[in-house]
């Protein structure tokens, strides 16, 4: 193959081949102007006769293939286009024809096979290697050793939690994606990391367990983001309760697009959805062994409180017993509409006016104890309201004895009345041995 060179002022480009001069000219690399030369030739030569020169040969040579022409009539052909062009004014440097190698049938058919060849050799070889690397990219992946995954720091990130989320991260052997949880000191924020390389966004819904939270129930969603090993759940919506408290948690996690694990963070290798995965977690701003013995001693407190009540509960149980006989003392004495008037001062002087008290005083304190901390609160207050509604039928009975007395002067009547009132108390108190749920 010839090597042509461009004829530049102060340098030379090439080597380069007939097609690649051509191709130049063609996307404007080089002018008509520019001047080639190659071994063959003594001075170099101007772009435009070559272009003109080596646009005949080509023909001459493909009518030879075809038509079997004999060489020397190519020769002439040659030496009249030369001539022509010299009375066209056009600058022609002399050739030698005999130098310009005139390209057979074989000759043409080999340097198609060299080209096939070479076309086949470069796919082959990229073939190759592409296997090459995704077989490398595949042992890398299954056999790599594991680092240690560092947790890139955030400004709204303690030192505490990226510490103690790392930890339980690069000791996790598990094959399976898996969160842990951490909440800030100031209960504001809930973070989780993965040891996992996938990324996407995520939504989990939170459900406290009964009795294995520092506080009443609690259920929320949050939504955040995977990215880089951690999540911060940047959207909150509460449930139950509207603040996060410490405590083990059922939860349900969902991918709504996948999560992606991508090469450099760009070329994406496997896509994984997770779909109402659920499990349980601590969700917590202290170590698993520091929330056991903050809910141990939480459960002590909430014991307290409880036995506390239920004595408060009982010591006014007995109370109300005991004022009770008193009425039915007095309604006892009671025989005319005299001594009627007597027990209806009475009453509202003495009676009346304790179990007015003491029902405003116990639903203060039912309103305050619901905001307390204790086992069996339901129950609890429960069986306060239960002491309310009895007191307030103690006064329904009294003032309904006081009301049918001050409608008669029969002494028979009014001690129909104070009977009736009587028995009314008895069975009242009777149905009390078993007014709570201790």
């Amino acid at each position: 193959m010839e090597k042509w060179f461009v004829i530049l002022d102060d340098h030379h480009l090439g080597p380069f081949s007939k097609d690649e001069i051509k191709q130049m000219y063609i996307d404007g690399e080089i002018s008509v102007k520019a001047e080639i030369w190659n071994e063959s030739m003594e001075t170099p030569q101007r772009l435009n006769d070559f272009l003109a020169i080596s646009a005949h040969v080509e023909k001459l040579v493909d009518k030879k293939i075809e038509n079997k022409m004999p060489e020397q009539s190519i020769k002439g052909k040659i030496k009249s286009t030369i001539q022509e062009l010299e009375e066209d004014e056009v600058e022609v440097q002399e050739i030698e024809i005999e130098k310009v190698p005139l390209p057979v049938e074989s000759e043409i058919q080999t340097e198609k096979t060299v080209e096939n060849k070479k076309s086949y050799r470069f796919v082959t070889i990229t073939l190759t290697t592409t296997m090459t690397a995704l077989l490398l990219l595949f042992f890398y992946n299954k056999f790599q050793v594991p680092q240690k995954i560092e947790i890139t720091p955030r400004a709204e990130l303690s030192l505490e939690t990226r510490q103690y989320l790392q930890e339980k991260i690069n000791n996790y052997k598990g094959k399976e994606i898996e969160f842990f949880f951490r909440l800030s000191k100031d209960k504001k924020r809930l973070w989780a990391a993965t040891s996992s390389k996938f990324e996407g966004p995520i939504q989990i819904v939170f459900t406290s367990i009964e009795d294995k939270v520092l506080g009443p129930e609690v259920k929320f969603k949050a939504i955040g983001n995977l990215n880089k090993h951690l999540v911060e759940f940047d959207n909150i919506y509460f449930e139950k309760g509207a603040r996060f408290i410490d405590g083990y948690y059922d939860l349900s996690i969902l991918t709504p697009k996948g999560l992606e694990k991508k090469l450099f963070g760009l070329i994406k290798l496997k896509e994984k959805k997770l779909d109402n995965v659920e499990s349980t977690k601590l969700i917590a701003s202290v170590s698993e062994s520091s929330f056991k013995v903050m809910h141990a001693q939480y459960k002590k407190e909430l014991i307290r409180n409880s036995q506390k009540f239920e004595t408060e509960l009982v010591q006014k149980l007995q109370t109300i017993r005991m004022m009770v006989k008193q009425i039915i003392a007095s309604l006892n004495r009671v025989k005319s509409d005299i001594t009627a008037k007597i027990f209806e001062d009475e009453y509202k002087n003495n009676f009346g006016v304790f179990f007015t008290g003491f029902v405003i005083d116990n639903e203060d304190q039912y309103r305050e104890i619901s905001k307390e901390k204790f086992q069996d609160k339901i129950t609890i207050l429960n069986n306060y309201s239960k002491l309310t509604n009895l007191a307030k039928e103690i006064g329904v009975i009294s003032t309904d004895a006081i009301s049918d007395f001050s409608k008669t002067n029969e002494p028979e009547k009014i001690i129909q009345i104070r009977n009736e009132s009587i028995k009314r108390l008895d069975k009242l108190i009777i149905s009390t041995r078993n007014l709570f749920d201790l």
